[in-house]
């Protein structure tokens, strides 16, 4: 699965089996390097045999103007789950 963002507009879309970049969008990567690293890159870890995910090291402030919208699980098996997120 890839996910790329449109460079204008920061629309995002998934992509399944996807080789080429839909003109306007670049593909984002787990863990790559933003201005705000520590409020984006997602800790994950294990917790009564349950996957927990949060995202970054400092809470990430989910406002109606900004906020973290899915977030995405790609497991070694290629299989994905992806949970969407709201403001606050």
């Amino acid at each position: 699965m890839k996910i790329f963002k449109n460079l204008e507009t920061g629309s995002v879309v998934e992509g399944l089996m996807m080789d080429v970049v839909p003109s306007g969008y670049r593909e984002l990567k787990a863990g790559e390097v933003d201005a705000a690293q520590e409020k984006h890159v997602p800790q994950v870890s294990v917790e009564d045999n349950k996957l927990k995910v949060v995202v970054g090291s400092v809470e990430h402030p989910m406002l109606e103007a900004h906020y973290i919208t899915n977030i995405w699980v790609e497991y070694s098996d290629g299989t994905v789950d992806r949970a969407g997120l709201v403001p606050g």
